[in-house]
């Protein structure tokens, strides 16, 4: 079996509480590779980007959504070519293929080793929700639109709901990375799809994305939990 990616959400603006999710997340699961997934809250911070930098021998996924013309989108890219220990970097699938070319142009010149994920519909989003937006498809025809096209334009993978993996895969025999993870009987907060841990990787996930389950309250505890959900 692939190693499959199991990224903590890392959703602070203190380097101090990253230091403690890093350190207490640090287990090894057979089958399985931890890694840190870094948004927009961090890297925006004042220490976030340096912090970032620092890190060694970790899997890191940066979160940044962009989502704005190919010409900035690139030249984003190029503004984060010092950071060589960036392994995954994400773009919102529906800002068009021609930013989607764009931005894997981007990643392959100034940084090989940074795999393009684009981002469907947010798992926030409901099916009302989205057609208040103004979109008449349904979130299952609008997510498999964005993996063809993301497929089409290069993407390394994408970011979908755990809830669309199954008619992804499909379709799509690249990277899966679900986030919107929760342990049974958790809330779901603000979430409007989402998946527990196994269910996300039965479906097809080769990746997924844990925050709150994991980072909230006692993180061992937690961690065991999420490995005893696997098992």
């Amino acid at each position: 079996m692939n190693m499959r990616n199991i990224f903590i959400a890392c959703d602070t603006s203190d380097p101090k509480k990253i230091n403690k999710i890093i350190k207490n997340t640090q287990v090894k699961i057979k089958g399985y590779r931890i890694g840190y997934k870094f948004g927009l809250e961090f890297f925006y911070s004042i220490k976030g980007r340096q912090f970032i930098s620092k890190i060694k021998n970790k899997i890191i996924f940066l979160d940044v959504k962009l989502n704005d013309i190919g010409n900035t989108c690139a030249a984003a890219i190029k503004s984060l070519k010092d950071l060589k220990n960036i392994n995954y970097l994400t773009v919102h699938a529906n800002s068009g293929e021609a930013t989607l070319k764009s931005v894997v142009k981007a990643a392959r010149k100034y940084n090989k080793k940074i795999r393009i994920i684009a981002i469907t519909v947010l798992t926030s989003i409901s099916n009302t929700n989205i057609k208040k937006i103004g979109h008449t498809r349904s979130i299952k025809d609008l997510v498999k639109k964005q993996t063809l096209l993301a497929k089409s334009c290069g993407c390394h993978g994408i970011v979908c709901a755990g809830t669309d993996t199954k008619s992804i895969k499909k379709i799509f025999k690249r990277e899966i990375i679900v986030p919107g993870i929760r342990f049974k009987g958790d809330s779901t907060g603000d979430q409007k799809r989402v998946s527990s841990p196994k269910e996300a990787f039965s479906n097809g996930a080769t990746s997924i994305v844990v925050g709150r389950s994991i980072t909230k309250n006692n993180i061992r505890k937690n961690i065991k939990r999420l490995i005893k959900e696997l098992e």
